[in-house]
C-alpha cells in the first residue's frame, strides 16, 4: 500500500498502487447493479402500471411521489459508496478541493509585465553567473488529453467525455483516476517507449555540429564516459510514467532513484493537476510493468520522495514554482538536469526565462519554445544560466542558441500553417499592387 513505507531496493517488487480488495470490486459492482435495477423498477412501475397511477389524483403528484423515493434511494446508495470505501471518501475530498481550485486558485496570476529582463544576466561577466544543462521531456498523451483535447465533433467529443465518466466512476473503489491526477493512455505509453527507442539506437555523429545532442542523449543514456546527470519528476503520474518507462534501462543499469518533486506540478487550474498521493510518498505508477514486461510491478524504493510535498498550495502561483525549480537545479553537482514535467508549466518557464530579445511568430526554436507546447513524449535541451542582477535578486535566463531538439520537439503545425497563410496572403497582395 502506497501508505506504507517504500521498501528496500533489495526487496520483491511491492504494488505501485494500492489495489482493492475482491470483495471491494464485487461490492461496489453490486451496488451499481442495484441502483440500475432499481432505476429500472420506478421507471416501470412509475408509468407503466395503471393501478399505480390510479392511486395518486394526477400524474403531477405520482411524478413528485416516485422523484423522492428516487432522491432518497440515491442517497442511499450514495452514502453507501462513502462509507464502503476510503478511496472512495478520499476522492469526494479530492472532487471538493478540484472544485475550489477550480474557481479560487491564483496558480496562473502573477504580473509577467513586472519580472526583469533574462537578456540582463547576458550581460554579466563570466565569473558573475552560472550554467547548467536542463533537459525537459513532456509526459506522453494522459486520458484526460484523450477525452478533452482530442476531437472537436460534438459526437466525438461527446463520446470521449462519457466514456472517461464512466471509466471514473468504475475506478471508485480502486486507488486510480481518469480524471484526477490523470495517467497516460496508450498512446502516451507508445510515446514514451519512441523516446526510449530514440535513446537507444541514437548514433554519435561526432562533429562539432551535433556536439550539443550527442552531450544530451549521452546525458540521457547515463554511463561512465557521460555528463553527470539526474533524473527528475513531477509528482503527477503520468510525468512519472514517462520518466520511466523511457529511462528503465538506465534506472535499472545505475541502480539510481527518481527524485520527485512538487515544485514541477502542472500549472493550471483541472483536475487532472490534483495529485493522488500524498507529501512524500511515491506516485503511482499504474500500467508501467505491463508496458515493460515486468514479473512484478516497479519498486516503490525506485522513488526518491523528500521533496514531493503533495498538492500545490491554493493562493501560490506558478512562478514560485518556476524558481524553487531554477534555484534547486543549481543545489545539483551534476551537469545535466533531466526533468519530467508538463506543457503549461514548461511553456511557463520559457515565456518566463527566455529573454525579451527572443519575439514570438518567428521560425526558430526559442520562438517555438514561447509560442507552442512541447510534443507528447518530447524532449527538448537547453543552457540555464544563474546571476544576480543590479538589485540583487536571482534571476535566470535561458539561452535562446543553446535549445536543441532531442525527440518530437514543439507543436508549431499550427503556428507554421498560420505563418504560411499570412506569406501567401501578403504575397497575393504585393502581385497585386504591381
Amino acid at each position: 500500500d502506497l501508505e506504507e513505507a517504500a521498501p528496500p531496493r533489495h526487496e520483491l517488487y511491492a504494488a505501485a498502487r494500492a489495489p482493492a480488495r475482491p470483495l471491494d470490486t464485487m461490492s461496489f459492482q453490486l451496488l451499481l447493479l442495484l441502483t440500475v435495477v432499481a432505476l429500472c423498477y420506478v421507471a416501470v412501475v412509475g408509468y407503466a402500471t395503471a393501478d399505480v397511477k390510479a392511486m395518486f389524483d394526477s400524474q403531477d403528484e405520482l411524478i413528485q411521489v416516485g422523484s423522492r423515493y428516487l432522491s432518497a434511494m440515491m442517497l442511499g446508495t450514495t452514502a453507501a459508496f462513502a462509507l464502503h470505501s476510503e478511496h472512495v471518501r478520499r476522492k469526494a475530498k479530492l472532487l471538493g478541493w478540484g472544485i475550489v481550485v477550480m474557481f479560487f486558485t491564483s496558480d496562473m496570476k502573477w504580473n509577467k509585465k513586472t519580472l526583469p529582463d533574462p537578456d540582463d544576466i547576458k550581460k554579466l561577466n563570466i565569473n558573475e553567473k552560472k550554467q547548467k544543462r536542463v533537459i525537459f521531456i513532456r509526459h506522453g498523451e494522459s486520458l484526460w488529453n484523450e477525452a478533452f483535447n482530442g476531437s472537436k465533433l460534438p459526437h466525438k467529443f461527446s463520446y470521449q467525455v462519457i466514456k472517461a465518466l464512466i471509466g471514473e466512476i468504475m475506478m471508485l473503489p480502486l486507488f486510480d483516476s481518469v480524471l484526477f491526477d490523470s495517467p497516460l493512455n496508450a498512446q502516451g505509453f507508445s510515446q514514451a517507449k519512441i523516446l526510449s527507442r530514440t535513446l537507444d539506437n541514437y548514433v554519435s555523429k561526432g562533429d562539432k555540429k551535433s556536439e550539443a545532442l550527442d552531450d544530451d542523449v549521452a546525458a540521457m543514456r547515463g554511463g561512465h564516459n557521460a555528463p553527470t546527470s539526474v533524473l527528475v519528476s513531477s509528482n503527477l503520474r503520468r510525468a512519472a510514467q514517462t520518466l520511466f518507462v523511457s529511462h528503465w534501462k538506465r534506472l535499472t543499469t545505475t541502480g539510481e532513484t527518481v527524485k520527485i518533486i512538487s515544485s514541477l506540478q502542472e500549472i493550471s487550474r483541472n483536475v487532472d493537476t490534483l495529485v493522488l498521493c500524498h507529501a512524500q510518498k511515491p506516485v503511482p505508477l499504474p500500467g508501467v510493468s505491463e508496458c515493460l514486461d515486468l514479473d512484478g510491478a516497479v519498486p516503490l524504493g525506485m522513488q526518491d520522495c523528500v521533496d514531493n510535498k503533495g498538492n500545490k498550495p491554493l493562493f501560490g502561483t506558478g512562478l514560485q514554482r518556476l524558481e524553487e525549480f531554477a534555484e534547486w537545479s543549481f543545489t545539483r553537482d551534476e551537469d545535466v538536469i533531466i526533468a519530467a514535467g508538463h506543457s503549461l508549466w514548461f511553456k511557463h518557464f520559457f515565456n518566463t526565462f527566455l529573454g525579451k530579445s527572443v519575439k514570438t511568430g518567428e521560425d526558430n526554436p526559442a520562438s517555438d519554445a514561447r509560442d507552442c507546447k512541447v510534443k507528447n513524449g518530447g524532449a527538448v535541451g537547453f543552457n540555464l544560466e544563474c546571476g544576480k542582477l543590479a538589485d540583487g535578486r536571482t534571476w535566470y535566463r535561458v539561452d535562446n542558441e543553446s535549445i536543441e531538439i532531442i525527440e518530437g520537439g514543439f507543436d508549431n503545425a499550427k503556428k507554421q500553417k498560420k505563418a504560411a497563410k499570412k506569406a501567401a496572403k501578403e504575397a497575393k497582395k504585393l502581385k497585386k499592387n504591381q
